[in-house]
């Protein structure tokens, strides 16, 4: 059994029963791992694979035997579920890969609790471009909504990839300012709470099919076809943060997602830049709490674009220096 094995086995068994798994060898042997080009084709080669593994002294993954006793003795369930997932991946064009593959978002292998296989859709390059995370309110103003769209299509613009959760209000404003910069393909990268045969919400369902005709990224840590459900958005955060060593803040309440999305940016080292509010929109009272913490402020998109050191130049370099 490879590497590659030991991770989609991991990945996927945690996935069914929802809960962190950790990967399965450290990072040190993960540097430069290869992503072998074929996987077992069937059901039966998926379980006789995870029996081995389950049965050897030797094994790393020392919670499977518990598992597989507890939820699946035979080990076809969770076989069946693996190459149901990866049929569905090939079927649509598009990717999966594992932690410590080289297609695997930089940035988000360095956080605490990395995903352990993403599911992507678009064009892969955007994954290792400058990208700053955008997100903000789901009830958000329109002074909120009309930033971001500003926001979203300046940093187009200058070829800067917009990460953020696909959600109403603000994250969706934003994409749609990228799709708005004609950019093609269009430097979003949008990551879904559920998997992604069922992006969600589906009231934005126009704007993720005018980004996969942009080639735009999706991306999931769920299986293909699983719904989300409500712990998947705050898990789904932490990638949101982690792809990126900026976040931006458009608008956050005092309990919200964005907020967040803010204090996992911070805890995983990034840079966090708020937009400042009028006085007296309770909307934005976490965006004020996070000023007062001492996250830089910006008063529009303009400002932030005109007085932040937003080249590709400078990205790169905060890249660098979130990778060391």
């Amino acid at each position: 059994m490879n590497y590659r094995d030991l991770v989609t086995i991991s990945h996927v068994a945690s996935q069914i029963i929802y809960r962190w798994i950790p990967p399965p060898i450290s990072p040190e042997q993960a540097t430069g791992a290869q992503s072998p080009e074929s996987s077992p084709e069937s059901s039966n080669d998926w379980a006789d694979l995870i029996n081995n593994e389950a049965n050897s002294e030797a094994s790393r993954l020392s919670w499977l035997p518990r598992y597989l006793r507890s939820h699946d003795r035979s080990g076809m369930g969770l076989a069946q579920a693996i190459s149901a997932h990866l049929a569905a991946i090939e079927s649509a064009h598009a990717r999966y890969v594992v932690w410590g593959d080289k297609e695997y978002p930089p940035l988000l292998r360095n956080i605490s609790d990395p995903p352990l296989g993403l599911s992507i859709r678009g064009e892969l390059s955007l994954l290792y471009r400058p990208a700053i995370s955008v997100v903000g309110s789901r009830k958000a103003s329109a002074f909120a909504m009309r930033e971001s769209f500003t926001l979203g299509r300046a940093l187009g613009e200058h070829d800067i990839a917009v990460v953020s959760g696909g959600a109403l209000g603000c994250d969706i404003a934003a994409h749609h300012g990228v799709l708005a910069s004609g950019r093609d393909p269009a430097p979003a990268i949008c990551v879904f709470a559920g998997g992604l045969a069922r992006l969600y919400p589906v009231a934005n369902d126009p704007i993720f099919r005018r980004l996969m005709a942009r080639r735009a990224v999706l991306v999931s840590e769920r299986l293909w076809a699983s719904p989300c459900r409500p712990l998947d958005f705050t898990a789904r955060n932490r990638i949101i943060s982690g792809m990126s060593s900026l976040t931006l803040v458009m608008q956050a309440a005092q309990r919200s997602g964005a907020l967040v999305t803010a204090r996992r940016a911070l805890d995983q080292g990034s840079e966090v830049a708020v937009l400042r509010h009028p006085e007296g929109d309770i909307r934005a009272r976490g965006s004020e709490a996070l000023l007062a913490e001492g996250a830089w402020g910006f008063s529009c998109a303009s400002e932030l674009i005109e007085h932040a050191n937003l080249s590709e130049a400078s990205l790169a370099s905060r890249t660098d220096s979130a990778l060391q």
